[in-house]
């Protein structure tokens, strides 16, 4: 994570989750519109989904979903694949976001 674009995403919705707890959406929604804005690329958002997965799992599914927003189908199958894949974690609506991914 050597892109200061990154760390500021990553501070950015880690410092939301601390005052909004629980509210996953909205920080799908920021996440979404500060990758937008920053020309953050989905490949991105994967790497920093795989990178919290194992101590932040709310900051995993927060980035899958926007990758998976962001993305093209591959990459949406990938994004599926990678945080599916983490034992224990179950957030049905990711799985939808891909049309091919049968969970």
């Amino acid at each position: 994570m050597e892109n200061p674009l990154i760390k500021e995403l990553l501070k950015t919705v880690d410092e939301f989750l601390q005052s909004e707890k629980g509210n996953l959406n909205s920080a799908v929604d920021l996440a979404t519109h500060f990758s937008t804005e920053n020309s953050i690329s989905p490949d991105s958002l994967l790497e920093l989904c795989y990178s919290c997965l194992s101590n932040e799992t709310d900051l995993a599914y927060i980035f899958a979903k926007t990758c998976a927003i962001l993305s093209t189908e591959n990459t949406k199958k990938a994004t599926v694949y990678y945080y599916g894949s983490a034992e224990g974690h179950e957030y049905p609506d990711l799985y939808r976001l891909s049309d091919n991914y049968s969970h």
